[in-house]
């Protein structure tokens, strides 16, 4: 049926992140650097995300939430409560609730290159007043 055909896809990246973690904690496949450029560089897999598989499942979250105006940010509020008990900063994540309930759904004017600029004038700003603070 259609539904365990979607259910056997969705578990295919899940599979093939789990069989590239277990080969390369193998001391035979590690020795080789090729091969983990390989499986984690040009092949894509979801254990090994940036962040983390819990950002893949939020994202996720938001684009299947995506035309229900509240629920949308139930998950976010979900992982900064997460977050907050285990003591974790990124509990902070709450306060995007505000842009996300604020968006209409319409595209904004302008100011498409600002944020080209921005991003990684603030992430520059953060590392340099992270180097000064001794961190």
């Amino acid at each position: 049926s259609r539904a365990a055909l979607a259910i056997l896809l969705m578990m295919l990246p899940i599979a093939y992140g789990l069989i590239t973690v277990s080969l390369l904690s193998s001391e035979k496949i590690a020795a080789h650097r090729w091969l983990n450029m390989v499986l984690f560089s040009f092949i894509p897999n979801i254990m090994v995300v940036e962040g983390s598989l819990l950002w893949a499942l939020l994202g996720s979250l938001f684009y299947i939430l995506r035309n229900r105006r509240i629920l949308r940010i139930t998950p976010l509020i979900v992982f900064g409560v997460g977050f907050f008990v285990f003591g974790s900063i990124e509990w902070l994540i709450i306060f995007a609730a505000v842009p996300i309930l604020l968006y209409n759904g319409s595209r904004g004017k302008g100011g498409k290159y600002f944020f080209y600029v921005f991003y990684p004038v603030h992430i520059y700003l953060f590392y340099i007043i992270a180097y000064f603070m001794g961190k």
